[in-house]
């Protein structure tokens, strides 16, 4: 069972057509919904790599909620690469994630 001190790093990818203006904005709103944070990791017209970090389900559901997007992105494929689970001190010392493109 994660502590309210750890948290999971999950790093996934999302395929089709995901180079929507609105998307960045879009999953800004929903990752601060679900007290998540994330960064691009790797971004093209066709692909985006994340890595969010948050509670585990939360991560989980913000995954979700990319897969599905604004109207105007069309996920095809959903793929979840990397896990691991911080604890606190792991962010005190940088080691986390914060809405930014590469």
């Amino acid at each position: 069972m994660i502590g309210i001190d750890q948290r999971s790093a999950i790093d996934f990818s999302l395929s089709g057509q995901v180079a929507a203006a609105d998307f960045l904005p879009w999953m800004q709103r929903h990752a601060s919904k679900l007290d998540v944070r994330f960064t691009i990791l790797e971004k093209s017209p066709r692909f985006l790599r994340l890595r969010a970090v948050g509670e585990q389900e939360m991560v989980n559901a913000f995954a979700l909620a990319c897969s599905l997007g604004p109207q105007k992105v069309y996920v095809e494929k959903l793929s979840f690469t990397d896990a691991a689970v911080l604890s606190s001190s792991d962010e005190k010392m940088g080691i986390r994630g914060g809405a930014a493109q590469p």
